[in-house]
């Protein structure tokens, strides 16, 4: 097993996800592990009812709802067309203690298995107190609605727009995804429907996005160039060499400055 995803915080307890090594090798089960923050106490897990596979592995890790819930994303399982379904290729949210209090999964989650499509690729992007929105590794974006995530199938809306790794941003209303074919952002309205408002056609500009000072920092994977976008346009307003970054880099932010974690140290930017 592997610990990519980030690291997440509530209920007096870290939270770290695990997945599988590159290939889907060994017989490995996802999870998420909860350790005091003071180290004392037993260990709590939850993992999927799935036999095996199942992991939690994309970068951005658990996110952390209103309630202080955790939003997991579990991927491919091992159960299939005319199996149970196990909680796998979903959205399970946990309490403070690691139980399951709710799901979503789409109506094609068995078929997803199979083929190690779906989800799983992508965290969950919290839209205000009503909708969380996510995507995967076959271009359907989900919304579905925070404290009824909706079972099988009980997405609020779905429009098939992008295949999606890493973390997404969110500012308001608006959300930017990490999409593989360059970065997008869209709308989720009142209604819980999404509208795609643009897209940076450059393969190469699909890392994980942040917002801040006004603009979406976002690396160039294949370059090592970090750009400034535009929030309105998406076009590229500043760039900056910063070095060769994992292909799930994301910039941080603190005061103006703009950190990079690279393959060969730490670059930070000034932003004016």
């Amino acid at each position: 097993m592997q610990q990519r995803g980030a690291l997440a915080i509530t209920g007096s307890r870290v939270w770290a996800p695990f997945g599988a090594l590159a290939g889907d090798c060994g017989n490995y089960k996802g999870r998420v592990v909860g350790v005091r923050l003071d180290g004392t106490g037993d260990v709590v897990k939850y993992d999927p009812s799935t036999r095996e596979q199942g992991g939690m592995w994309n970068a951005a890790g658990p996110t952390v709802g209103p309630q202080g819930h955790l939003y997991v994303v579990s991927a491919n399982g091992s159960s299939g067309p005319g199996d149970e379904y196990d909680h796998t290729n979903s959205v399970d949210e946990l309490d403070e203690n690691g139980t399951l209090v709710d799901s979503f999964a789409p109506s094609d989650w068995a078929q997803n298995n199979a083929g190690d499509v779906g989800l799983g690729s992508q965290g969950v992007a919290l839209v205000g107190t009503k909708w969380a929105v996510l995507g995967g590794k076959s271009g359907p974006v989900y919304v579905l609605r925070q404290g009824r995530l909706g079972g099988i199938g009980g997405e609020v809306s779905m429009l098939n727009f992008c295949k999606s790794y890493g973390g997404a941003a969110v500012d308001g209303n608006v959300i930017y995804f990490p999409c593989v074919d360059g970065v997008r952002a869209a709308r989720v309205d009142d209604d819980g429907r999404s509208q795609v408002l643009w897209h940076v056609d450059d393969n190469d500009v699909s890392g994980s996005p942040v917002v801040a000072g006004g603009r979406v920092w976002v690396m160039d994977q294949l370059g090592g160039v970090l750009h400034a976008l535009d929030p309105s346009t998406g076009k590229s307003t500043g760039q900056v060499q910063v070095g060769q970054t994992n292909r799930f880099a994301s910039p941080s932010i603190t005061g103006h400055d703009i950190l990079v974690g690279t393959m060969s140290g730490l670059s930070v930017v000034r932003a004016s």
